[in-house]
């Protein structure tokens, strides 16, 4: 064992299995030996898509979750107006009232 690497035999394997329990020091090289693989133009493009195929699932959940938000902050943007121009009403009936009782008051000083 080297730094917390274990290095076994696998019969399906030729080589040398490595696993870390522990990270790798830093001027340590592992050989994993030859890697052979063969790369169709079909196989890429299979995991090309399979790669998108991940993006838009991920798109579209992003996408329903952005809608949800849009309704909630939708919906309270119209409750805040409905509040505006509720206390608007408010403020133009205080300052009608307002104004017929210094009307009033005039009058009632005129007198």
């Amino acid at each position: 064992m080297i730094a917390g690497i274990k290095i076994g035999s696998d019969a399906d394997f030729e080589g040398e299995m490595v696993s870390a329990d522990d990270t790798i020091p830093v001027g340590v090289s592992i050989s994993a030996g030859t890697v052979a693989a063969v790369v169709s133009p079909q196989s890429e493009t299979e995991f090309a898509l399979m790669g998108l195929s991940t993006e838009i699932k991920c798109h579209q959940k992003n996408q329903l979750s952005y809608e949800e938000k849009i309704k909630v902050l939708s919906y309270t943007l119209e409750e805040k107006s409905n509040i505006l121009e509720y206390r608007q009403k408010l403020i133009d009936q205080a300052a009608q009232e307002k104004q017929e009782l210094t009307t009033k008051l005039d009058n009632e000083i005129a007198n």
